[in-house]
């Protein structure tokens, strides 16, 4: 049998993903092999967008 560990994604990965907005759910491993979602404002909450107001970054917002 063949076993995969799920990781959260990469930076760069986490960035591609920010694309679609920051409520998009992603799965990381726990220490105990178990799988969580959790979505990237909960995985980056300090993301670089935070330092800025809404109006300087619309191409993120769901239109």
């Amino acid at each position: 049998m063949k076993l995969f560990k799920i990781l959260s994604p990469c930076g760069i990965c986490q960035e591609r993903l920010r694309f679609w907005g920051e409520d998009v759910k992603v799965a990381v491993t726990l220490p105990d092999n178990s799988l969580k979602f959790v979505s990237l404002g909960e995985l980056q909450p300090y993301h670089w967008t935070k330092a800025y107001d809404k109006e300087t970054l619309e191409h993120y917002i769901k239109e």
